[in-house]
């Protein structure tokens, strides 16, 4: 244990596995790379934790609940091709790197909150069926939406970016958002 109370993991390779409680990493160093990648989560919490390396999630399955929260991601992270069944939570996360949710399923509501992506952010071709918050985060580089379907309410309420590509057809619900949203 370190000065900061938190436990040093070394390496993660979980690809494949089946989570089938609660899943808890809070409190966690993850120094390696790491590798969730088609894996079943039944309710998933990883907040409060730090990231060294590349992490995949790609083709992961989240049944309940998915909380990411109060992280920090200093390499690329994957997230392609998951699903989100219920509530999703990323909420005060630095993504360092690239972000990739290309073509993955949020079923439930789903909230980005108070987050920085200082790299590219893909969300192309993901469908968001619930109501979708990015409120309060800002994008530093690019917002890739291109053919994201929002089914529920977008909220972008304080939201800040360089560039945002997103098609308005594809936002079948309402769009909530402040003059600062698209002034900065």
């Amino acid at each position: 244990t370190g000065s900061s109370g938190h436990q040093p993991i070394s390496a993660f390779a979980f690809r494949g596995s089946r989570f089938t409680s609660t899943t808890n990493f809070v409190n966690s160093i993850f120094n390696n790379d790491v590798y969730f990648g088609g894996s079943d989560f039944n309710y998933a919490s990883f907040s409060l934790s730090e990231f060294n390396g590349d992490t995949e999630f790609d083709n992961t399955i989240f049944v309940t609940k998915a909380e990411f929260r109060d992280l920090i991601f200093n390499d690329n992270i994957d997230f392609s091709c998951s699903a989100f069944s219920g509530k999703t939570y990323f909420s005060e996360i630095d993504f360092l790197f690239d972000a990739d949710f290309r073509k993955s399923v949020f079923n439930g509501s789903t909230y980005f909150y108070e987050d920085t992506f200082y790299d590219d952010a893909i969300f192309n071709d993901a469908v968001f069926e619930g109501n979708t918050s990015y409120d309060s985060t800002q994008f530093k580089d690019d917002a890739l939406f291109w053919n994201t379907t929002f089914l529920g309410k977008l909220s972008l309420s304080r939201t800040r970016y360089e560039e945002l590509y997103i098609r308005w057809s594809y936002i079948n619900g309402s769009l909530i958002y402040d003059d600062a949203a698209f002034m900065s």
